[in-house]
Parts: structure tokens; sequence; C-alpha cells
């Protein structure tokens, strides 16, 4: 037993990072309110199937464009189905979307940057210079004209965004590798005869993801509005699939008639992104001691 209580310890202890980390956040309380906001989004994607009200796809023609109501909080669309339960089944297209994107996006710009900035030379430049070339480009234009020639899907769409994202992963990586190499410790390490695959495995790496971990987070609302775009311009998610940038581009065409369709899923994709934003922020702080006031 006495391992686990110095492990609890040594994680939870008082002068812990990680429980400096903690306190911090739950003294910013934009961060607590986003990460409130994150976990009823998880639970809602989750739970979907259990806590939505009705079928996302059924239709009732004889009352679409109904109002919001008792029966109905958000009202019916221009086929009569149910907006909330199409909103809740849509957050599960919403954070899969954010969370493969991020996913691919960290794996391949940490690998790179990686060997970019330890490594240097000609494959630093030839790594940046082909991140350079893709950040030339709108993020967002880009993933359009990707997703235009892979093909209208959900696993396309993933690929676009994951494809434009990774740059930025890439060149903090990058930065973050180029100052922690010429540390004390990593030299010590190189001295006692360590090899550059272990130094950068056990040394640098490990101390880099901080601002990727901000990064990240940040990136998530990123990935869902660009979700929520291409899915606007019909790229997307194709119906009768439930995605929240596919109902407000079919209630655009009711926006005087019925203009809840539009301004309740555009009202909840504004609040989604704001959370990850306001979490990240405070997740930014959190980790930089030179931040914490």
């Amino acid at each position: 037993m006495r391992p686990l209580k110095d492990l609890k310890k040594l994680l939870f202890g008082e002068s812990s990072e990680l429980s400096i980390i903690i306190e911090h956040l739950k003294s910013d309380k934009p961060a607590l309110f986003g990460l409130a906001v994150i976990i009823l989004l998880v639970l809602m994607a989750v739970f979907a199937d259990f806590i939505s009200p009705y079928d996302p796809n059924l239709q009732d023609l004889s009352r679409r464009l109904e109002p919001p109501s008792w029966e109905h909080p958000f009202g019916r669309d221009e086929f009569g189905r149910d907006i909330l339960s199409r909103i809740i089944y849509g957050s599960r297209i919403s954070l899969t979307v954010g969370v493969v994107v991020i996913t691919i996006s960290l794996l391949i710009g940490t690998a790179l940057g990686a060997l970019s900035g330890y490594i240097g030379g000609w494959i630093d430049l030839v790594i940046m210079r082909v991140a350079d070339i893709f950040l030339a480009f709108p993020g967002l234009l880009l993933a359009i004209g990707l997703t235009a020639v892979l093909g209208q899907s959900i696993f396309n769409v993933m690929a676009a965004l994951a494809i434009v994202n990774w740059p930025g992963y890439a060149r903090v990586i990058r930065s973050q590798i180029l100052y922690i190499k010429g540390l004390d410790y990593v030299e010590a390490a190189r001295i006692m005869g360590a090899s550059n695959a272990r130094i950068l495995a056990s040394h640098v790496l490990p101390n880099s993801f901080a601002p990727i971990i901000v990064l990240a987070t940040i990136g998530m609302g990123w990935a869902i509005l660009a979700e929520a775009g291409l899915s606007f311009l019909g790229l997307g998610v194709q119906p009768p699939t439930p995605s929240w940038g596919s109902i407000i581009a079919t209630g655009r065409d009711f926006i005087f008639r019925a203009p809840h369709i539009t301004t309740i899923p555009g009202i909840v994709l504004a609040l989604s992104i704001l959370a990850f934003n306001l979490f990240g922020d405070g997740l930014r702080d959190a980790l930089d001691p030179r931040l914490r006031i």
C-alpha cells in the first residue's frame, strides 16, 4: 500500500505540479465554464440515444416549421423533425471530427516537428518549407478544395482538415525542441552516451507538450467550426445525417418564417467553440508558471 500512497502524494500532494495546475484552473471561472460546457457536449454525444427526446430523422410534414414549444423546445425544421434531437445527435459528428482531426494533426505535426527541430539541416529546411506552403493558403479554403477533390464524406472531411492543420503543430514542436535541446540536462544526457532517439523520447518531447496541449484544446474549436462550415456548403456530412452546419444551411431558406432553425444551432455552435477557447486559455495560464498570478 505504501507505493500507492507515495504515488498519490506525488501526483496530488500540496506541492506537486499537477495540484498547482488544478488549483489554478479552479480559480479560473471562464475556464471552468468552458470545461463544464465541454463535459456537457461529451455527455450529450455519448448518451444521445438515451437523452434525445425524438428520432432525429422522424418527419412530420403537417407540423413543419413549428416554433419552439414545451413539446419541442427548439422547434421543428422544414421536414417537421425535432431540432433539439438533431442538435444532440449532431454533437457526435462535431466532437468525432474534432478529436480525429486533432489527433491526426498532432501525430503528424509532432513527428515532423521533432525531426525538424532536433536533427536540423536539410531535413529542417524541407519540412518547414512544406509547412510554409500549407500555411500560405487560408485553412478553410484549402480544406474546401481538398474535400472537393477527395469527395463528399465525413472521412474525407477529417482527412482534409488534418492535412490543413498539421503545420501549426509542427512549427510549435520545432520551436520548443530548438530551445530544449540546448539545455544543460539534455547536454548531460548526450555526454553520458544517450542516443538521439532516447534523448528525444525521454528528455525533449515530454517537456515540449505543454503548449501543444493548449494548442490542441483550442484547435478542437477550430475543427468543429471547420466541419460545420464544410457541412454548411454541402461538402461535409450528407443528409439525412444531422450536423450542426447542415442544420444551419437548410434553415437559411426559412430565416424570416422560422428563424429558430438557424439561430438555435448557430448559438450552440458558437457556445461550443467559445467553451474550447476559454478552457484552452485557462489551461495555457495554468501550465505556464510565468502566467500564474
